[in-house]
């Protein structure tokens, strides 16, 4: 790919074989159309960059800078491109992503849109389960990634943090705790022996599906539901009655081979987003 000028390019060859007409020969351009160019960047840049002599053509002091720091600019300039076509054009097949149903909604939509708007060639395979069967799924290789909720470090799993969420106890009216009648929680959750402790006083209802607990308790009074913040807020339960009982870590996971891949890097890029 050409990245500069007719006359750049005859400095160059100059420069680089210290004759006109090995430049022209080179280039495959006429030796005085050569002698043309080079005088006509000398006059853009107003200096003298070469001067003629029995021997052939010296650059000038000014003349052998500017053809160092023109080379190096060059070469990476042109892997710079090179990089930017590669990735381009290696981006694309078929991605095996896992992910908590919960979390593919909260949080999913803007990237998996961001990945097909950037590199139409790509495109994923969705696959529904809890964290720890999607990670057990990526580890043996089932799936290319995995989108979960307080990962385990499993068979040596790479861990791609991307974004934390509050959990505690939450109600769509306003009530204290000491009143509160009855809780609905989700049996995967993390630390859930030590918060239901604190809970003793109420009825505890198990219900293995965020959506489903959250609307009960919406509908039902003197009830409250153990949520991650971003679930309690889009089923509006909008007031808060316990501290923050602790904060899922959200992560990106995947195996350590996978990293090697420019497809890895422009989907972890997209991950980044949700920081």
């Amino acid at each position: 790919m050409d990245l500069i000028t007719v006359e750049w390019k005859c400095f160059i060859e100059i420069a680089r074989t210290g004759s006109l007409s090995k430049a022209a020969s080179a280039l495959r351009l006429p030796q005085p159309s050569v002698t043309k160019y080079l005088q006509r960047l000398e006059r853009n840049l107003d200096v003298r960059l070469s001067q003629r002599s029995n021997r052939g053509v010296k650059l000038t002091q000014t003349g052998e800078l500017l053809f160092r720091n023109l080379s190096h600019a060059q070469a990476q300039l042109s892997e710079k491109v090179h990089q930017a076509l590669q990735q381009q054009e290696e981006v694309s097949g078929r991605v095996q992503l896992g992910a908590h149903r919960i979390l593919a909604l909260n949080y999913l939509p803007p990237v998996i849109s961001s990945l097909y708007n950037k590199y139409p060639a790509l495109s994923m395979d969705l696959t529904f389960a809890t964290s720890l069967e999607i990670s057990r799924m990526v580890a043996s290789g089932n799936l290319d990634y995995g989108f979960v909720a307080n990962p385990l470090p499993l068979n040596g799993l790479v861990i791609h943090s991307c974004l934390e969420e509050d959990v505690g106890l939450f109600t769509s009216s306003k009530i204290s705790l000491s009143s509160l009648k009855r809780v609905f929680y989700n049996p995967e959750m993390q630390l859930l022996n030590r918060i239901l402790r604190k809970l003793r006083h109420c009825s505890l209802e198990s219900i293995a599906d965020y959506e489903v607990l959250a609307e009960l308790s919406g509908r039902m009074a003197q009830s409250a539901a153990l949520l991650p913040r971003p679930i309690a807020h889009r089923y509006k339960l909008n007031h808060q009655i316990s501290p923050n009982y602790y904060r899922a870590k959200i992560a990106l996971i995947f195996r350590s081979e996978i990293q090697r891949s420019t497809r890895h890097r422009a989907i972890i890029e997209m991950f980044n987003q949700l920081r």
